[in-house]
C-alpha cells in the first residue's frame, strides 16, 4: 500500500528546513527528525499542494497528486521549485523544453540570501514566439546564462519585442545573442521599476536595443548594440538609470539621414553613467534631453551627425572622451550645461563645439583640443564658456559669435 503524504504547514515547512540543516551538519539522530517531516520518498504518493525536501536540499511543491518523480530531475510538471535553498542549475533544453518552461518552474519560489538559481541555456538557437517575461521578484538572484562566446547561444525574436522585465521584477542575462527580425520592437524592455544586469550581450536589428523606463534600473558590462535602422541603441527615460561599462551601440545605416536616433539616451529626468562606451553611425552618438544627465567616462563618439548633445535643462559630462568625424557638430549644448574635461574634438565638419541660448559649457583640467572643423567653438543667442580656454588648431574659425550682440568676452569668460 502506498504512503500518502499530507501538504506541509508553513510551519512544519519550516521545522522540514531547520531539521534537514542538521542534517548536513550533526547527527543521525537529525536524520530520523527529517525523514518524519517529508523529504522526499520514491516511493510515497504526493497530493496536489505538498511540499517536500528534495536531496538538493530545496523545496518543490506538487500541482497535481505524484508518485515516483524526482523533483529534481523530473521534466514533465508535477513539481515547482518553492524555496531555493542553495545553488541550483536549470538546464535547458537538457531538462526544461523551453526558458520560459525553466521561468514558469521557478516563478513562485522564494530564493534564500546565499543562494543563486541559473537557468542554463546550451548553445544553439532559441525561437521566442512571443517576448518573454523574464523577471522574478527576488530576481537578483536569478541568472539566464549562455556561455562565454554569445554568438554560440541564440535567441531569435519575430515580431515582437524580445526580453521583458516589469512590474518591479529583477533578472540578470549573460552570454547571449538577442536577434530581432524586425526593426519595429525593443530587445530588452525594462519598465515599472524593475532592474536588470545584462553582461556580455549582442543585441541586434531591433527598434531600440535596450529601453529602461519608469524608474527601472539597467547595469551592462560588455553589451554591444548593433542595428542597421531604429531609434536607439541605449533609451532611458522617465526617471531611470543607467550604468553601463564597455558598451557599444552601432548604426549600420547605408547613409545617415535627418532622422533623429540615438546611440546612448537620456530623457526626462533619467541618470545614464558611460565607462568605456562607443557610438557610431546615429544622429546623436551620446544625448541628454529634458533634465537628464549623462555621464562620459573614456568614450568615443565618431561618425554621427551629433557627436553629443545636452537639451534642455540637461547636463552632459564628458571625461577623457573622443568625439571625432561626426558629419555636423563634435558636441551641442542646447539650453544646457556642459561640463568637458580633458576631451578631444577631432575632424568634426561644421562646429567643434556649439553652445546655444544661455548655455553654459566649462573646460576644466587639462585643455581640450578642438581641431580641424570650420568652426572650434560658437557661441550663438548667448551661450557661455568659461574655464580653461581649449586649445584651438586647424580650424578656419576659431571662435565664433552669432545671434549676440556683446562682443566675445560676454559669451568666452575663460579664465586668464
Amino acid at each position: 500500500m502506498s504512503k500518502v503524504i499530507r501538504p506541509l504547514s508553513r510551519g512544519m515547512r519550516g521545522v522540514c528546513r531547520r531539521s534537514f540543516l542538521a542534517v548536513a551538519v550533526v547527527t543521525a539522530f537529525s536524520s530520523t527528525l527529517c525523514a518524519a517531516a517529508n523529504l522526499y520518498e520514491p516511493d510515497a504518493e504526493y497530493p496536489r499542494g505538498a511540499v517536500v525536501l528534495a536531496a538538493d536540499g530545496n523545496e518543490y511543491r506538487t500541482l497535481e497528486t505524484v508518485k515516483g518523480k524526482d523533483p529534481i530531475a523530473a521534466k514533465s510538471g508535477p513539481w515547482r521549485l518553492a524555496h531555493a535553498a542553495f545553488d541550483t542549475t536549470l538546464d535547458v533544453p537538457g531538462r526544461f523544453a523551453t526558458i520560459a518552461d525553466a521561468l514558469q518552474f521557478l516563478a513562485d519560489a522564494s530564493i534564500a540570501d546565499t543562494a543563486t538559481v541559473i537557468v542554463q541555456l546550451a548553445p544553439g538557437k532559441y525561437e521566442l514566439n512571443r517576448a518573454l517575461r523574464i523577471g522574478h521578484s527576488q530576481g537578483r538572484r536569478v541568472i539566464i546564462k549562455g556561455g562565454k562566446d554569445p554568438a554560440k547561444c541564440v535567441l531569435i525574436a519575430g515580431n515582437h519585442d524580445g526580453l521583458v522585465i516589469d512590474a518591479g521584477t529583477a533578472i540578470t542575462v549573460d552570454g547571449l545573442t538577442l536577434e530581432g527580425l524586425t526593426s519595429t520592437h525593443q530587445g530588452v524592455s525594462v519598465t515599472e521599476r524593475s532592474t536588470v544586469n545584462l553582461r556580455r550581450l549582442v543585441i541586434r536589428g531591433f527598434k531600440k536595443g535596450v529601453s529602461v523606463g519608469r524608474g527601472s534600473h539597467l547595469e551592462a558590462d560588455d553589451v554591444d548594440v548593433i542595428a542597421k535602422s531604429g531609434d536607439a541603441g541605449f533609451h532611458a527615460f522617465a526617471g531611470s538609470s543607467c550604468r553601463l561599462n564597455r558598451c557599444s551601440a552601432t548604426l549600420e545605416a547605408t547613409k545617415q539621414t535627418s532622422d533623429v536616433s540615438m546611440g546612448f539616451a537620456s530623457w526626462f529626468s533619467s541618470t545614464m553613467e558611460c565607462h568605456g562606451c562607443r557610438a557610431s553611425g546615429w544622429h546623436d552618438g551620446f544625448f541628454a534631453g529634458h533634465t537628464a544627465s549623462i555621464d562620459l567616462d573614456d568614450c568615443e563618439s565618431t561618425q554621427n551627425t551629433f557627436g553629443g548633445v545636452a537639451y534642455l535643462g540637461s547636463t552632459l559630462r564628458a571625461n577623457g572622451c573622443t568625439f571625432a568625424e561626426n558629419t555636423e557638430l563634435g558636441l551641442n549644448v542646447h539650453q544646457a550645461t556642459g561640463l568637458i574635461v580633458n576631451c578631444r574634438l577631432l575632424g568634426n565638419d561644421a562646429i567643434g563645439l556649439r553652445c546655444y541660448g544661455g548655455s553654459l559649457v566649462e573646460f576644466r583640467d587639462r585643455p581640450t583640443e578642438v581641431a580641424e572643423s570650420k568652426i572650434g567653438v560658437q557661441s550663438i543667442a548667448g551661450g557661455m564658456f568659461a574655464g580653461l580656454p581649449p586649445t584651438l588648431r586647424k580650424c578656419d574659425r576659431g571662435r565664433d559669435v552669432y545671434q549676440y550682440r556683446s562682443g566675445d568676452d560676454a559669451v568666452f569668460q575663460f579664465d586668464k
